[in-house]
């Protein structure tokens, strides 16, 4: 175990100490193991024997005792419990002796890198692991997949890693891209808020107050404007993963802003004009 998952799992001892940064190093010919609790009645703090290690004799030095119940995520099992096991830090070996030195160092060094790379369940987060993990893969010239991944992204893994570099590009030209389609959508509300003028002259006839009219209009541009703001959010934060709450939210203000002022120039018409001059808006329009 490296220093990362012992931090990760946040393993702690009952009696003696856990590891330091220098225990992970070969700077000392015994190296100092962490045992699980069941082993307490066994063996004692700076008790040392030998172990076979990958072929090569090792003396271990028993520096603490885990808490029991103490557990790790290993072959597939979220719920590994360390209570009967003997826990070894890998180490940083330097150059090696001899080939015997060699062949141990390739046989650790190969366990080392059969781990798992763990973060916090964040899409960001995931995407910013991937691409490091991406990376290290085209440096090396190693392959390597996701595990319980959806399998076209391993397809299309270079596009994802080319948007996020590019972020602020693709986010520019998406926001410019929205709001062209907001003011198109704007001018489509317009129009169409001129033909139904009749209707709400109809409405007004019928008993319905020119307020009520007013709110009913907005409603209407705000829930088109609305709809136009998710489909936004949804593809900036769940499918291309670059958005940002902060630009969200200065987009959600703008929906926000021309649903007021597209309400203006109906409600204007509405309030300061007769409304009898709207009821053959839509006969006249269609001759």
């Amino acid at each position: 175990m490296n220093k990362q998952a012992l931090d990760f799992f946040g393993l702690v001892t009952e009696e003696g100490k856990i590891w330091d940064d220098s225990d992970f190093k070969d700077s000392n010919e015994i190296m100092p193991v962490l045992l699980g609790s069941s082993y307490r009645n066994v063996y004692h703090i700076g008790d040392e024997t030998t172990i076979n290690h990958y072929q090569k004799t090792l003396t271990i030095r028993v520096i603490g005792f885990l808490k029991k119940n103490s557990k790790i995520y290993f072959n597939s099992n979220a719920e590994f419990y360390l209570d009967n096991y003997m826990v070894l830090p890998y180490r940083d070996y330097e150059e090696p002796a001899a080939q015997g030195d060699e062949l141990f160092q390739k046989a650790s060094y190969l366990a080392m890198i059969n781990g798992y790379a763990a973060t916090e369940n964040i899409p960001s987060k995931v995407q910013k692991l991937m691409q490091r993990i991406e990376a290290i893969a085209q440096k090396s010239s190693i392959e390597y997949s996701f595990i319980g991944m959806n399998p076209h992204y391993n397809k299309y893994r270079g596009l994802m890693t080319v948007l996020q570099e590019d972020k602020m590009l693709v986010e520019f030209i998406f926001i410019s891209t929205s709001i062209l389609n907001l003011i198109i959508i704007s001018i489509i509300l317009l129009l169409q808020q001129k033909r139904r003028m009749s209707s709400l002259a109809i409405h007004y006839i019928n008993g319905a107050t020119k307020l009520g009219l007013i709110k009913m209009q907005w409603l209407e541009i705000s829930s088109v404007l609305l709809a136009a703001y998710l489909t936004n959010f949804i593809i900036l934060e769940n499918i291309l993963k670059i958005g940002d709450y902060l630009t969200q939210f200065y987009m959600l203000l703008l929906c926000m802003a021309m649903s007021i002022i597209l309400c203006v120039l109906p409600a204007c018409k509405l309030l300061f004009n007769p409304i009898t001059d709207y009821i053959h808006i839509e006969d006249e329009g269609g001759r």
